[in-house]
């Protein structure tokens, strides 16, 4: 495989727009949580650091991204201080993909969500689809969803909520297919696509092409596609870790996306 050029690949691992800091919002709370140190900022520092952010992200312009600013101290995400609130950290903490850094062990078995919802429901089933997806479970077909985690009680609850039960099959299964299951899971989560944009990452950092900005936003764009399973579905030399410390060191905070990261 060629080796992808700098600019390729920083249009490669910047590209977040697909569902993470896609409003102008969340991409300003998360910008103010990576450049604020100890005092306080001011809107002229704030105003002209967008200038970078323009650069990267081309679906925001600098006029948006101030109106965004101003918006964020109005709605209380920001004290007057620009220094981000509870409530503020809940917003971006609710956008985030989560990094779990704690050993996941897998008892074997698959738990799994089967669904036949008419068109007419069709929004129901996008909604439940998300959910799904934000869970962590990958789709074994079209309308066949897998995970190694048990959520199954809160996929019941959320067909309850939405009348949607009755189209819906909840089950699990100590095996899926012939493969084995490590075979499974990289099929269902491209597990060897997603490591080789980890390596793609970490080589970029090392050859000093990224900023810690765009170190910042390129892993997220990668960890909102890993699953984070369980080590013993993982390929060998997975290098979700290592691009979490190496991304950590370079922006010189540890970054618990999705917890309370401050």
């Amino acid at each position: 495989m060629p080796e992808k050029k700098p600019r390729q690949l920083s249009e490669t691992i910047l590209k977040i727009s697909d569902g993470i800091l896609c409003k102008a919002v969340d991409l300003v709370l998360f910008w103010v949580y990576l450049i604020c140190e100890t005092g306080p900022l001011h809107g002229g520092s704030i105003y002209k650091s967008f200038s970078r952010v323009e650069r990267d992200f081309d679906q925001f312009d600098s006029g948006t991204l101030k109106n965004a600013l101003k918006n964020s101290v109005s709605a209380g995400w920001l004290d007057n201080n620009l220094r981000l609130t509870d409530k503020g950290w809940r917003k971006l903490s609710a956008v985030l993909p989560i990094y779990d850094s704690q050993p996941k062990e897998w008892d074997g078995v698959w738990h799994i969500v089967s669904y036949d919802i008419p068109e007419k429901k069709r929004r129901r089933r996008d909604i439940l689809r998300g959910i799904l997806l934000k869970l962590g479970f990958g789709p074994l077909h079209k309308s066949l969803w897998i995970c190694p985690y048990n959520f199954l009680d809160d996929v019941e609850k959320i067909a309850k909520r939405y009348e949607i039960a009755d189209s819906v099959l909840l089950a699990e299964a100590n095996r899926l297919g012939k493969e084995p299951s490590r075979v499974l899971a990289d099929k269902v989560w491209r597990l060897k696509e997603i490591n080789q944009d980890y390596q793609e990452y970490i080589q970029s950092i090392r050859k000093k092409e990224l900023t810690k900005h765009q170190a910042a936003f390129g892993y997220l764009s990668i960890l909102k596609r890993d699953p984070q399973l369980p080590d013993v579905l993982l390929p060998d030399n997975w290098l979700g870790r290592e691009a979490y410390e190496i991304c950590c060191k370079l922006v010189g905070k540890r970054l618990y996306f999705g917890k309370k990261i401050r």
